[in-house]
């Protein structure tokens, strides 16, 4: 059916508290929380603000921490979403609106 690639992570790993998973590296996951969110926040940079800041006419500058920064937020408000999602967060808006 499939194959099972086993690793063993050496070194300082994160993993789950309930089955003791090896989730990654240390490493692995700190330069995953700078990259992530500065991508994300470069291409808001580049879709949304920049076009509406910059005259046709003019070089942008990009701001990597600024981009940074708007990246953690957008993954904020990603997550808040994501998490209150369920039903009763729906209803709670459904009621909200009818009022």
């Amino acid at each position: 059916m499939g194959r099972l690639f086993l690793v063993n992570l050496e070194g300082k790993s994160y993993s789950c508290k309930h089955c003791k998973t090896n989730l990654g590296l240390c490493d692995d996951v700190v330069s995953k929380i700078s990259v992530i969110p500065g991508l994300l926040g470069l291409l808001v940079d580049l879709m949304i603000i920049i076009p509406s800041r910059v005259p046709v006419n003019e070089t942008p500058v990009y701001f990597l921490i600024q981009d940074w920064l708007i990246g953690v937020v957008v993954l904020h408000i990603r997550t808040f979403l994501v998490r209150e999602s369920s039903g009763d967060f729906i209803q709670r808006i459904v009621l909200l609106r009818s009022n």
